[in-house]
């Protein structure tokens, strides 16, 4: 699966007080559900996630646990957007002109 990042909470201590951890928001492609996953700073599987975290990022290789739930242990990607066209750029300044 993929989703793009849309939020990343500040680092949180866990109920358990042992742990602090980042929770990351998705919006899932093609459904367009949100998603969310913690992730653990000390824990083996935060380097993959580390570079990645950044809003509006879109990843791909994302496992679902639940329906709204991404697992942690994932090996998630990077996926390019695609570069906007000259086309494309003239009709968003014409949206933005026309306040939509």
């Amino acid at each position: 699966m993929q989703g793009e990042i849309i939020k990343i909470d500040p680092p949180k201590q866990s109920r358990n007080k042992r742990e602090v951890f980042i929770r990351v928001y998705f919006k899932m492609f093609p459904s367009g559900e949100w998603a969310e996953t913690d992730i653990v700073r000390t824990f083996r599987n935060y380097a993959r996630w580390r570079p990645l975290m950044k809003k509006g990022n879109i990843l791909t290789g994302l496992q679902m646990l639940e329906p709204n739930r991404v697992d942690a242990d994932s090996y998630p990607e990077l996926r390019e957007r695609p570069d906007l066209t000259l086309e494309d750029e003239n009709l968003m300044k014409l949206c933005q002109a026309c306040g939509l």
